[in-house]
């Protein structure tokens, strides 16, 4: 069991589950926005990871060094023709798109594409000190929220609301992965986690509970299913769980495969309140 977690965890197939499941949200609770959209977010972001990721792999191939950049290294030849497949998959997902919604996806391309060092730049947006955090929830929050609901007109509330639910919940997550790197990053690069892992955790649970905060705020205000409330906190539970036991034990795979896995918990937990 463990060795199919590292698998799909470290071969970016949770991530980019994820990725697709904050935007397939919207599409549960909107109809208009199609299911494609989110389809597109998976494989976009398959793409996106195993790009970084194999830009960051060169020379790693040792137990002793990050555990996904081991991997990558491990299997790079299958990585590369699948991070290959997910770009054109998304390409042809994207060009069924209107074009206003294309073009608003740039930025997130422009930074991804920018984030790792590689041999064309040797500093990318991750190496500038305290960016990587506020770059990574930025991203998440623009692909899998403001663009798909800015672009489907959906009220300005509920796309603040998403917006920040998403930059917060994810910020949380990300803080959890720079733990999990902080034995493998470099001190130049200033993470929250590598300012202080106790304090890291606390900005972890406060942007967790305000994430939360957020979701049932929005829930409250945008649904009609107020008995449903109680039952959407149950992932912002298990995140706060979560970084409770990275405190004491910060396991590299339960952090990329448990906790990536988190915001399919959400999607999931969105869909049997609205059915």
């Amino acid at each position: 069991m463990r060795k199919l977690q590292e698998h799909l965890a470290y071969s970016n197939i949770v991530v980019a589950g994820s990725a697709g499941a904050l935007a397939l949200i919207h599409s549960i609770r909107f109809p208009f926005i199609p299911v494609s959209y989110a389809c597109m977010v998976f494989f976009a972001t398959l793409a996106a990871y195993g790009y970084m990721h194999l830009s960051g792999s060169f020379g790693a191939g040792t137990q002793a060094e990050h555990p996904v950049l081991a991997y990558t290294a491990r299997h790079s030849f299958l990585l590369k023709i699948l991070s290959a497949a997910s770009a054109l998959l998304a390409l042809g997902l994207l060009m069924r798109f209107h074009i206003q919604s294309a073009l608003w996806l740039l930025p997130a391309l422009i930074s991804s594409a920018l984030y790792p060092s590689s041999k064309f730049w040797r500093k990318g947006l991750r190496s500038f000190p305290r960016l990587k955090l506020p770059l990574i929830a930025f991203t998440w929050s623009w692909v899998c929220a403001f663009v798909p609901l800015y672009t489907a007109a959906a009220p300005l509330g509920l796309i603040l609301l998403r917006s920040l639910l998403v930059f917060f919940w994810i910020g949380s997550l990300a803080i959890a992965f720079d733990i999990r790197d902080l034995q493998f990053d470099d001190s130049s690069i200033q993470t929250s986690a590598q300012r202080g892992r106790t304090g890291a955790l606390r900005l972890a649970q406060l942007f967790n509970l305000l994430a939360m905060a957020l979701l049932l705020t929005e829930h409250l205000l945008f649904s009609s299913c107020g008995s449903c409330v109680l039952f959407l906190v149950v992932p912002g539970l298990l995140t706060a769980w979560g970084l409770r036991r990275i405190n004491d034990r910060s396991d590299p795979l339960f952090i990329s495969f448990h906790m990536e896995a988190l915001p399919i918990l959400l999607a999931m937990m969105i869909w049997i309140a609205q059915a």
